[in-house]
């Protein structure tokens, strides 16, 4: 039996989430007879209020209008191997002592070491692993940044990890552990792995059926405020800004009757009866989305749910069904409210249904959340006039209601990247040639990053829009830290969890 500590790093983020990923490794884990514990470092230090997340997007609101979501390869270079640079950008001296303070008892939980990396934790999670392999752990990763190809190649050369796993790991996270322990290459699909000096690895397996797995294990996770839960993978739509479909090519959902049964598990595990779904959108599939309602209804738990969505369907007929099936809130992706800039994201949505379903949702008695991505490549100035001019519309309505302003960043695997000439968008790489030698010849070897951007917009014409949607939230008092924001929310503190 082989101790197994699946790691999920800080920073934490807006919303607090727990890896519900990392809860069905671990459940697979176990199922294999492994001693498989979760460190939820992201939580401790968000609940602690020493989390650096307000650092890192301060430090990302000096490249808005120019910026995406991928690797920085400075930072992680600085992060793994400190030691070839003379002197450290703030936020990687940041990232390292964070990591200090928690090394000695994260490398005492285990002998294999599993991380999932984001765009937020993928600079921590790297220093942490770099660190425990010099002291002899084994190491493996996945997560959604390492559809990037070149971000595992940079890893596997800096020694970083021993394995790193692209797609779903829920297959072979089990032989995967066993290779790790006996310190064997692991030739599983989706696994890649440095070998006499080279890169290599396999192809991804077909998708997993999302009925037969494991419910999530979290032992190790603080199960409070809400119980974590998953009902779908991917999302049908394939929005252009969008990295999703490159993270999850096929969507695929659960039975209705399995999640409510999971549920009904998850209420007398944890003796708590909210859940937060963590799917791109509940309402994939609207016909799913109906039966789920009408199951919660006609069983009369009284649970309270919350999910990310979509517009789409949302009639005032089914949002009253989903508030009676225990519906609280709803995250919207809207984006804009103008019909081009829609039509430019592959989103072609009604505006005016939109906007009507927020404000059901609302009467309903469901809060309302909903994103905006502000400085599309094809949105003028008249967009941005409607958008200001909607959203004050909806406050008119009802104030019981939050947005979130976001610049367009370039997202990995979006096709915005992946086709930028067709948005008006060149691509700038990190030149590796500014690292001192051994650091540039491993981001070299690894392939090109593209770390900036040019297109019709200034930066000065991002952060005024930021602005004007940011003066909407101090008028009614939603202000928070978000990106592009210039200095912190001098509003009250985030409360620990």
């Amino acid at each position: 039996m082989t101790r197994v500590a699946l790691v999920h790093s800080p920073p934490h983020g807006e919303v607090p989430f727990r890896s519900i990923g990392l809860g069905y490794l671990q459940a697979a884990i176990e199922r294999a007879g492994h001693d498989a514990t979760t460190i939820d470092l992201s939580m401790e230090e968000d609940r602690a209020g020493t989390d650096f997340y307000q650092a890192y997007i301060l430090y990302l609101s000096e490249r808005v209008g120019a910026m995406g979501d991928g690797p920085d390869p400075r930072i992680l270079m600085q992060v793994t191997h400190p030691e070839l640079f003379p002197e450290l950008l703030p936020i990687s001296r940041v990232i390292l002592d964070k990591v200090d303070q928690h090394y000695e008892r994260v490398q005492a939980a285990g002998e294999v070491f599993l991380f999932t990396l984001n765009a937020l934790t993928q600079y921590f999670a790297s220093a942490l692993a770099m660190k425990l392999k010099k002291a002899g752990r084994r190491t493996a990763a996945g997560g959604p940044a390492l559809t990037f190809e070149p971000l595992g190649r940079l890893l596997l050369g800096a020694g970083v990890f021993d394995a790193v796993v692209q797609g779903e790991g829920d297959g072979v996270i089990a032989p995967l552990v066993d290779a790790l322990a006996a310190r064997k290459t692991a030739r599983l699909p989706g696994v890649s792995w440095l070998e006499e000096g080279s890169i290599t690895g396999l192809p991804p397996g077909p998708p997993i059926d999302l009925d037969a797995l494991p419910r999530p294990s979290f032992r190790g996770t603080l199960i409070r405020d809400f119980v974590p839960i998953l009902a779908s993978r991917g999302c049908p739509h394939k929005c252009s800004y969008c990295s999703e479909p490159s993270h999850w090519p096929v969507y695929r959902f659960r039975s209705a009757e399995q999640v409510v049964a999971e549920m009904e598990w998850g209420a007398r595990e944890y003796h708590d009866s909210n859940f937060h779904f963590h799917d791109d959108l509940i309402n994939g599939n609207t016909p799913w989305l109906d039966r789920f309602t009408s199951v919660l209804i006609e069983r009369k738990h009284g649970f309270r749910w919350e999910s990310f969505c979509s517009p789409d369907g949302l009639t005032p007929e089914r949002l009253d069904a989903m508030r009676r099936s225990g519906c609280v809130l709803l995250k919207l992706g809207v984006q804009s409210f103008a019909p081009h800039v829609l039509h430019s994201m592959r989103r072609g949505q009604n505006v005016e249904f939109v906007k009507t379903a927020i404000l059901a949702a609302i009467r309903s008695g469901i809060s309302m959340h909903y994103d905006m991505l502000t400085c599309f490549p094809t949105e003028t100035e008249e967009d941005h006039r409607l958008n200001l001019q909607t959203i004050e519309e909806i406050y008119a309505e009802s104030r019981d209601v939050y947005f979130s302003p976001n610049p367009f960043y370039l997202s990995l695997g979006s096709e915005t990247m992946l086709q930028p000439s067709a948005y008006g968008i060149t691509l700038v790489a990190f030149d590796p040639h500014t690292l001192p030698g051994k650091a540039a010849a491993l981001v070299e070897n690894a392939g090109s990053f593209p770390v900036s951007f040019t297109y019709g917009l200034p930066r000065e014409t991002v952060m005024r829009r930021l602005s004007e949607l940011g003066e909407l939230l101090k008028k009614y008092n939603k202000d928070y830290l978000y990106l592009g924001k210039t200095k912190q929310d001098h509003g009250p503190p985030r409360q620990p969890v």
